[in-house]
């Protein structure tokens, strides 16, 4: 008996012995881990964090930096092909681990659209820092390179050649083009359509010898010291619009009752949509028709000038007297329709009519009624409005030769009076004297009552 109970005691005091050194049984044993963060490139220390393994812990938010990146998170490969984590996650690890910090830098890719030479490579540029973009090199046979746009069509934001940005998202940029009319195989006289709507010229001077027509909306560059000589001027007319900008010389003769810059005789009299914004434009009518506007017969459409030094002068027939276009506006014949506004914001204006036709508004006939008078709207610029020369008759701005009632009107910044024809203006002392300051110049005869 005595046996038995001294080999329970024995077992009793083995079992409390490794109780007391292993713990509890049903328990792991704690073990700590070590989580360490690389800087991956960048500069700055940071403490290790020390934990247990299989315990949720909370990183400690990021104190490293980079030029020009940005930190974005951490991931278990330091080219983050791991796993990623967020900065200042809560996370759970089994084992010693190490976090590579993770930059990203935006980064510019460059389109062709339509080049037939040249490769570009995506372009790293610093982080909220202003960076220079890439020089151009993609080429296009018979194309002018314009610069960057954000859309392929050009209708997003647009960016010069090596222009400085500075980006917090990636940026994809299309390589805008214009037709070279210097160099092209395409129509020179067909601008618009199936040919683009984009024209421009490299070489110092190009003639055009036939008329050029415009169709759908298209836009004409004038480089700085080129000059482009439309011999039989432009069309535009209709639903048609044409913009011209830039610092180069654009001189735009119109064939017989055909206008320089606008309606056309043998088809679409009445000018459409025209938009001046820069370059120095010279533009004279043939016989009976505008400078910038209708044709013989023909109604001024939309005109607009923002800048730029324009001369336009409408002409006479040496067939009919008092026959003639406006400098601006409308051209010759019975009752000449008064569609359309010209307004002026900018620029440096100079408008001529022509044996009885006005400066800027209607054209003039003989015999008949003379082109009536349209809405003129001055804002801003130099404006000089010369009344038809040769013989009497015509307003600077208002009325054809010939005595029709009907009427336009003239707007000089809030100031709106009606505009009769054959000299009838009378504007009021304020009004005139607006025009006899350097801002306006207002050539006329002298008024009669309205």
């Amino acid at each position: 008996m005595k046996k038995i109970l001294l080999i329970l005691l024995t077992a009793i005091l083995a079992l409390s012995m490794f109780i007391s050194c292993e713990g509890d049984p049903g328990t792991d044993p704690v073990v700590k881990i070590t989580i360490t963060f690389d800087n991956n490139g960048g500069a700055g220390d940071m403490a290790a964090l020390n934990v247990n393994k299989g315990e949720e812990v909370k990183l400690t938010a990021n104190e490293f930096t980079f030029d020009y990146y940005v930190f974005t998170g951490w991931n278990t490969a330091a080219d983050g092909s791991g796993t990623p984590y967020k900065d200042e996650a809560t996370v759970k690890f089994d084992k010693d681990t190490t976090l590579y910090a993770q930059w990203w830098q935006p980064k510019v890719t460059f389109k062709e659209n339509g080049a037939t030479s040249g490769t570009m490579p995506a372009q790293s540029v610093g982080y909220n820092t202003a960076t220079k973009l890439s020089s151009n090199v993609f080429k296009r046979t018979e194309y002018v390179f314009l610069g960057w746009n954000t859309k392929a069509d050009g209708s997003g934001q647009a960016y010069t050649d090596q222009q400085s940005v500075t980006l917090t998202t990636n940026l994809e940029l299309y390589a805008q083009w214009a037709i070279d009319l210097s160099t092209t195989t395409l129509s020179k006289t067909s601008w618009g359509g199936t040919n683009g709507n984009i024209y421009t010229l490299s070489s110092a001077e190009t003639d055009i010898s036939e008329r050029i027509t415009v169709t759908g909306s298209v836009k004409l560059l004038l480089p700085a010291g080129v000059t482009l000589n439309a011999q039989k001027g432009i069309t535009v007319s209709g639903t048609n619009s044409l913009t011209i900008d830039g610092t180069g010389t654009l001189n735009a003769t119109g064939t017989s009752f055909s206008a320089g810059i606008g309606g056309f005789y043998n088809g679409g009299r009445d000018a459409g949509t025209i938009i001046i914004s820069g370059g120095i434009v010279n533009a004279t009518g043939g016989d009976a028709a505008t400078g910038i506007g209708g044709a013989t017969y023909g109604a001024c459409g939309n005109i607009t000038i923002t800048g730029g030094t324009v001369t336009a002068e409408g002409d006479g027939w040496s067939g009919q007297a008092n026959f003639a276009g406006a400098g601006i506006g409308s051209g010759a014949g019975y009752n000449s329709k008064a569609i359309g506004t010209v307004t002026i914001t900018g620029g440096t204006v100079t408008a001529i009519g022509n044996y009885g036709g006005a400066g800027i508004g209607g054209g003039s006939c003989a015999s008949d009624p003379g082109g009536e008078g349209i809405t003129v709207i001055i804002t801003g610029g130099t404006v000089s409005a010369i009344k038809g020369k040769g013989n009497a008759g015509g307003d600077g701005i208002g009325h054809g030769n010939g005595g029709n009632s009907n009427r336009g009107t003239l707007t000089v910044d809030s100031t709106t009076m009606n505009v009769y024809g054959d000299n009838n203006i009378n504007p009021p002392t304020t009004l005139r004297n607006n025009f006899e300051t350097t801002r306006y110049t207002y050539m006329k005869v002298e008024p009669k009552s309205i």
